[in-house]
């Protein structure tokens, strides 16, 4: 039985490991391969690390109360990059990226790994999105799809989680084609599914204490079995089936306990997780991901792997933000021209003699090209109209000519 002292000795750990000495939060790094070196068999678990790496962040972050506004966006971007994840696989994707087939062994291990991705659409209560995400999970253990295969026999706690939202959210589970775990082991589990919406707070909170603990034997035996993208110590501190579970009672109305006995209930992670009353911010952006899905788009042409809404509006955002950048250089520039006579645009006339340098903003693709150029440097002559570089009339339009000296 783990005791208030482990858990207290496990967030020491975490947080003198994440936490910098200034208190600053050091993010896990990514595993994900460098675009070029992107693979067929290798893209999902690219996308799989990106959805852990802000899942743990946000996790860590609760364990710090001056951080509380980070958990939110860290969360956010994990909801958004785990629904990716799901939708991508949704389209059948495993025939184009190679897999075997629903059987595959090494592919349907990761039920594991996917089903705690539906945690934060529950912790947001975005119900919509956890009913769809849900679904297309049913619909692969039902074998209609390649998400997770047909299951993980020894992966009690995700099939504790599968299960209920089977239950709750009425969507069937095939009576054969899934690979259920070894009835003797789920009884207990069963038991709790069997009673989820129970009104006796007295007795839920003997089933969480319960599950609590069926989540520290199950996970430890999972974390050594397999590989996996959560350390052992974070995963034992973050029960995310209890979570889906109490989170699924407000859906339907019911009323949990304000407090639970088990020390795993009493942490920052889960208070925090299970009183998220805000909305959540716009997920973060990722640099390379559009790229990745556009790659994705190019190895499998038939499947309609769509770029989420949310990343284009980033996209054009950041788009948005560099012209903004760009307007605000060339104005600024523009008005040090009134001031000094010392910045010119080709074909204006030259006010003060001397050799002048060509420049474009930093964030221009041709900045680079056009510093580098021989006439780029030129001699100007006072009353004299500075000849163009010979760009296209929209760069032209961007290009300024700074004096450097007589």
């Amino acid at each position: 039985m783990i005791t208030q002292k482990h858990i207290k000795a496990s967030i020491t750990e975490i947080k003198e490991t994440y936490f910098l000495s200034s208190g600053g939060l050091r993010y896990p790094t990514s595993n994900s391969k460098n675009l070029g070196q992107i693979t067929k068999d290798r893209y999902d678990l690219d996308f799989i690390n990106r959805a852990y790496i802000f899942l743990k962040a946000s996790i860590y972050t609760t364990l710090e109360s001056k951080h509380k506004e980070q958990t939110l966006q860290d969360l956010s971007t994990a909801k958004a990059m785990g629904a990716l994840v799901l939708k991508t696989f949704s389209h059948n994707l495993c025939p184009c990226m190679g897999y075997a087939g629903e059987s595959s062994t090494d592919f349907s291990r990761r039920m594991i790994e996917i089903v705690p991705l539906l945690t934060p659409s529950a912790l947001s209560e975005d119900w919509q999105e956890l009913e769809e995400l849900s679904q297309m999970l049913i619909d692969s253990l039902n074998a209609e799809n390649c998400i997770i295969g047909r299951g993980q026999k020894d992966a009690p706690n995700a099939w504790f989680t599968m299960k209920l939202l089977s239950k709750v959210l009425e969507q069937p589970l095939d009576k054969r084609k899934p690979f259920y775990p070894p009835q003797d082991t789920f009884e207990a589990y069963q038991n709790i599914i069997d009673n989820w919406d129970t009104k006796d707070l007295t007795e839920l909170n003997k089933m969480v204490y319960f599950l609590a603990e069926l989540h520290i034997i199950s996970d430890e035996y999972e974390l050594h079995e397999y590989d996996y993208l959560m350390e052992i110590e974070l995963s034992l501190l973050f029960p995310y089936e209890i979570a889906i579970w109490l989170k699924l009672r407000e859906y339907k109305g019911l009323i949990n306990p304000k407090i639970f006995t088990h020390p795993l209930m009493k942490t920052p992670i889960m208070r925090t997780f299970l009183n998220i009353k805000n909305t959540l911010p716009k997920p973060q952006g990722q640099k390379d991901l559009k790229i990745l899905l556009e790659l994705i788009q190019k190895m499998c042409p038939n499947n309609n792997v769509e770029i989420p809404s949310w990343l284009e509006e980033i996209n054009a955002q950041k788009e948005k933000d560099i012209q903004t950048t760009s307007t605000q250089a060339i104005k600024n520039k523009e008005e040090e021209i009134e001031i000094r006579n010392e910045i010119i645009k080709s074909n204006q006339i030259v006010k003060k003699s001397g050799t002048y340098q060509a420049f474009l903003p930093e964030s221009h693709p041709l900045a680079k090209k056009v510093h580098q150029m021989s006439v780029s440097k030129r001699l100007g002559v006072q009353g004299v109209s500075m000849l163009p570089l010979g760009l296209s009339p929209e760069d032209e339009d961007k290009l300024l000519w700074e004096w450097i000296g007589a």
